[in-house]
């Protein structure tokens, strides 16, 4: 339950982390609230007070990084402020501590998934941690590859990052659920951080945006005419849209 230790900052603070499914020592500290930039002294302090903990994160792309992610204690602030059920409570509180326990590898994925909602968010997007959207049951949003939703001036967008380890299979399950999703969502949104990705995928249907990860993110970042700029990079070729 919040309690008067918690200040409407640390609100968003947590629902930033949760967002994000964990959340770089980085990125919390760059995000400003009421005109000032989040402190490391108050981070610290939600962390000896048990609602926050920090994961070192092992890779080169986060030099001596951390994620951190919340505890029962954040949880349950979000859940008084949120409204959640107690079932829901429990279902988030056994999910993030599946999170903060499991492979380096799942959290990195998972911290690929943030630096698109990031730069998205920066540019003008709307990002919705995929839990949230409404067009999947329970059961379809856990199954889903989908990391999230990117809006974009009201057409929603399912983002996939394909990550460089498993070889061809996450280009496939992608592929697969690519179609499955067409009409739950208007497009999908794919960046691969694996060489195969481009020749694997294919000819992209008419809905599908497939680029290599970093260039994706600086179309992306652009914001308005990233739609035409990602059709045309690298000399890609789309199928055309079907005849309604």
């Amino acid at each position: 339950m919040r309690t008067p230790e918690i200040t409407t900052n640390d609100i968003a603070l947590f629902r930033m982390i949760w967002a994000y499914r964990g959340c770089t020592s980085d990125v919390l500290r760059e995000r400003i609230f009421d005109g000032r930039r989040y402190g490391y002294t108050r981070i610290a302090t939600l962390q000896e007070r048990g609602y926050i903990a920090k994961r070192a994160i092992y890779n080169r792309e986060w030099p001596r990084g951390y994620c951190w992610y919340l505890l029962k204690k954040g949880l349950e602030v979000l859940a008084d402020v949120e409204g959640w059920s107690l079932e829901r409570l429990e279902i988030e509180i056994r999910r993030w501590e599946e999170w903060r326990n499991d492979s380096k590898v799942a959290q990195w994925n998972r911290l690929w998934i943030m630096n698109v909602a990031v730069a998205c968010e920066k540019a003008g997007w709307v990002w919705v941690p995929k839990y949230e959207f409404v067009g999947w049951g329970r059961q379809d949003r856990e199954q889903s590859r989908i990391g999230g939703i990117l809006i974009w001036e009201e057409q929603k967008y399912g983002l996939f990052v394909i990550e460089p380890q498993g070889g061809r299979l996450p280009i496939y399950r992608a592929k697969e659920e690519s179609r499955r999703v067409r009409g739950v969502v208007d497009g999908v949104i794919v960046l691969s951080r694996n060489g195969w990705c481009m020749e694997q995928w294919g000819l992209p249907d008419y809905w599908e945006y497939v680029l290599p990860y970093d260039e994706g993110i600086a179309i992306l970042s652009l914001g308005a005419g990233w739609e035409a700029a990602m059709r045309t990079a690298g000399g890609n070729v789309w199928k055309a849209e079907e005849a309604k």
